[in-house]
């Protein structure tokens, strides 16, 4: 996989992040979604621990289309 640097949606620098490709798609790391929904038997779960009810409200928009 290639890394690249690139900017995010406020202009800040975004460093060392890997491309999505086709092959990524079809073929994702069980730990990214990078389709609307986890490619998961549940779709929209996510076993992942990063965002929880305690800092949820810290989030903001990075991109969008």
């Amino acid at each position: 996989m290639s890394r690249r640097s690139a900017r995010d949606a406020r202009g800040q620098s975004v460093v060392n992040y890997t491309a999505v490709t086709e092959q990524r798609l079809l073929n994702p790391e069980p730990h990214n979604w990078l389709m609307y929904e986890a490619p998961t038997v549940d779709g929209a779960y996510s076993p992942l621990e990063q965002i929880t009810p305690a800092n949820v409200k810290k989030l903001v928009p990075v991109w969008s289309f």
